[in-house]
């Protein structure tokens, strides 16, 4: 009997922890796709003139350098730059509820230059919603920045839809992927 109360009170106690250690998906969610989008908005105001070199930069035998100019916007340069502080962004959000569904999301309170005024609906703003949402980025950064890079490397389309339903599956029960 002492023996089969015990069994029940670990597979309690394993059940809770687990549940404990569970990520919070809509957190994880909207930090990664708050992540795409401030990286994409952060590129966008580079000005398409800004170039960088690249290659090697020894000299070869015959004098010459091998290096090209590509543009600073999305560069891997620019990319690196920009991941290192790119969750400090996160305080620019709050919770948002919907009065529906009560599903969260988070929203971008803050206007960014050259906006629009934001409307702003079902938002609640406190400290600890950023850090949270702050704490996610940067676990979203650590655990998927290589695939984060080859995105915005490549091009692709659809980068939040990409990297937050299909890669990380953060936001594998989304169905509207436009949405922050």
């Amino acid at each position: 009997m002492a023996k089969s109360l015990l069994n029940i009170c670990c597979v309690v106690l394993l059940s809770v922890l687990h549940a404990a250690a569970k990520r919070d998906q809509e957190l994880y969610c909207g930090a990664c796709k708050a992540l795409v989008d401030e990286i994409e908005y952060a590129i966008k105001q580079v000005k398409p003139h800004k170039m960088i070199d690249v290659g090697s930069f020894r000299i070869n035998p015959d004098g010459t350098q091998t290096q090209e100019k590509v543009p600073f916007a999305g560069s891997e340069v620019h990319m690196t730059e920009l991941v290192e502080d790119i969750c400090d962004k996160m305080n620019d959000y709050a919770a948002s509820t919907d009065t529906v569904t009560q599903k969260r999301t988070y929203t971008r309170f803050n206007k960014r230059e050259g906006e629009e005024n934001i409307e702003l609906h079902n938002i609640s703003i406190d400290g600890e919603t950023s850090k949270k949402l702050k704490y996610a980025c940067q676990n979203v950064l650590e655990d998927y920045e290589e695939e984060l890079l080859q995105i915005f490397r490549e091009k692709k389309e659809n980068k939040s839809h990409l990297l937050c339903n299909v890669i990380s599956e953060l936001c594998s029960n989304e169905e509207d992927h436009d949405e922050l």
